[in-house]
């Protein structure tokens, strides 16, 4: 048995992308390793649809009524985006529309639940439950038996 150390082919996949020596890459994802783009770059791109960084307000307009709702051990969308957007669009209507504003904007966090899969049927009920509030309390409902 021959003690050699292994050394890869010289391919496409190995030599084609050779970055700039003052290149930044985002370490977890290697962004600039796959797609030879700057990170400075990526995050021009990705401000641009972001609807966190295109949050606008028009003077005198309303803001729909808005219930974002999430779960705290989702693992597909991490509840972390829905409360910074939340928290985003909340300072911003205090800020700048606070004078005319009156729609509610909410958010729902599902304490000891994921994405949804498996959520015991009390947990759905509830859900349900305050969905319903939230139009009743927006579209001024009364209830009826």
């Amino acid at each position: 048995m021959t003690d050699k150390t292994y050394k890869p082919p010289k391919n496409a996949l190995n030599t084609a992308y050779k970055p700039p020596k003052n290149a930044t890459f985002h370490l977890e994802t290697g962004i600039s390793q796959v797609t030879g783009l700057l990170i400075r770059d990526v995050i021009v791109n990705v401000t641009k649809y972001s609807p966190l960084h295109n949050l606008k307000v028009s003077p005198g307009v309303q803001w729909p009524a808005t219930l974002l709702m999430t779960a705290d051990h989702d693992d597909r969308v991490v509840p972390s985006h829905t409360l910074k957007y939340i928290a985003q669009l909340y300072h911003l209507l205090h800020t700048e529309a606070a004078e005319w504003q009156r729609k509610p904007v909410m958010a729902r966090v599902e304490v000891r639940a994921g994405h949804g899969a498996g959520k015991p049927t009390t947990k759905v009920i509830a859900e349900v439950v305050d969905m319903y509030c939230f139009l009743q309390r927006v579209l001024k409902m009364n209830w009826t038996d």
